[in-house]
């Protein structure tokens, strides 16, 4: 994808960027300094992130990932997402967003087992 996507949008002179949609909070900043190092001397992506999901509870606030449902006190919880550039709760997009929202394509950031520096970027999905 990073291939791919490095041919493509270097095409154009801008209003493009590659989003990393994340399905929760990375855990290992060690990954994220890794993969963000491998984007910038690998590749020439002119602007890319790395997007988490997130979800807050009205009781217990944040949580990571995506969940409908506190896990602590099962109330109903806010997703909050990138959209258009900015942090967002899901259930407030319209209705076209919101269908982008559910085919969207999550990542996850692994360290390799057994290698200081190797990252594997994996469809989450």
């Amino acid at each position: 994808m990073l291939d791919l996507q490095d041919d493509l949008q270097t095409k154009y002179t801008g209003g493009t960027v590659l989003h990393f949609f994340l399905g929760e909070s990375v855990a290992d900043p060690q990954a994220v300094k890794q993969f963000v190092k491998l984007v910038c001397e690998k590749y020439r992506l002119p602007y890319f992130t790395l997007s988490p999901s997130f979800s807050v509870c009205p009781q217990h606030g944040y949580l990571r990932g995506e969940q409908p449902c506190c896990p602590h006190c099962d109330l109903e919880t806010e997703i909050y997402s990138r959209i258009v550039g900015y942090l967002r709760p899901v259930n407030q997009w319209n209705e076209g967003k919101q269908a982008e929202f559910k085919m969207r394509t999550r990542y996850s950031l692994d360290p390799v087992p057994g290698a200081d520096s190797a990252l594997m970027v994996t469809n989450s999905a």
